[in-house]
């Protein structure tokens, strides 16, 4: 049991990290609404044992966008590892495109903390780059400027996705390239209610920055991610599914709140 446990902590927080930062896709032809306010929290299980909470915050407006996603490991889990992170990012907006400008994510494993930040210019050049503790290069090669200049962070791919689009992305360690296959709307049931949703299949290409291991991983066949939106102008992430160690990984919305603190998960 704490074998199995520790193994789906491992893919947890890769799922939760293709839950809201690595969907890539064309997910909508209609524009993204001019503004949207919404504050989310989300629970995380495996075969129904409570793994982890989160919880999204998307505020946009006609010129400009902000996103912030805080997760936290809870439950059994917390007998074996420990796990929370924040991560923030914001930047401008013309009509369905985003252009970032910052974004940072904090994140403590077993206590042990890393930080990353990226910074962006008005041209889409990466200007300030942060990755604490620093990258060994033996292992982990440094993603060129020709490649990464450009790319959007991955909190705001998730903009990006429900606006149709499908950029290169660039986490200050990783780049990649991602797709969605949409699906026929469903009927779907979460803990916060009964929706409709747009279900997509998500996947990822390596593109550069990626560790022989993670390469391995890759090559090996990752899980298949399913994704949910809103069936609405809203669009807001409802659900995901994922096989995990013989089981499921499922993450729901369970409530909408006004505020972040309202739904804060640590």
């Amino acid at each position: 049991m704490i074998n199995g446990n520790m193994v789906t902590m491992r893919q947890l927080y890769k799922a939760i990290s293709w839950l809201f930062l690595t969907a890539a896709g064309a997910a909508y032809a209609e524009p993204a609404p001019d503004t949207l306010h919404f504050v989310g929290l989300y629970r995380f299980s495996w075969s129904g044992i409570t793994l982890a909470g989160a919880e999204l915050s998307i505020d946009t407006t006609r010129d400009t966008y902000a996103l912030r996603l805080a997760a936290s490991s809870q439950g059994i889990v917390n007998l074996f590892t420990r796990h929370r992170s924040d991560t923030s990012a914001s930047g401008r907006r013309a009509g369905n495109r985003y252009f970032p400008a910052a974004y940072e994510s904090h994140y403590w494993t077993k206590n042990k903390p890393r930080h990353l930040k990226l910074v962006f210019n008005s041209k889409g050049a990466i200007t300030e780059e942060t990755v604490e503790p620093p990258e060994d290069r033996t292992e982990r090669a440094e993603v060129p400027h020709a490649l990464k200049d450009g790319t959007i962070d991955p909190l705001t791919l998730l903009l990006a996705l429900r606006a149709g689009h499908m950029p290169r992305v660039f986490d200050a360690k990783r780049l990649w390239d991602g797709k969605a296959i949409e699906g026929h709307p469903i009927g779907l049931r979460t803990y916060n209610g009964n929706h409709m949703a747009v279900p997509y299949m998500l996947s990822r290409t390596p593109v550069a920055g990626f560790t022989q291991k993670e390469v391995a991983e890759y090559q090996r066949g990752e899980p298949p991610l399913t994704f949910y939106f809103s069936d609405d102008l809203r669009r807001i992430p409802l659900y995901m599914s994922m096989p995990v160690y013989m089981g499921r990984l499922q993450g729901s919305l369970t409530k909408e709140c006004s505020t972040w603190d309202e739904c804060k998960v640590h």
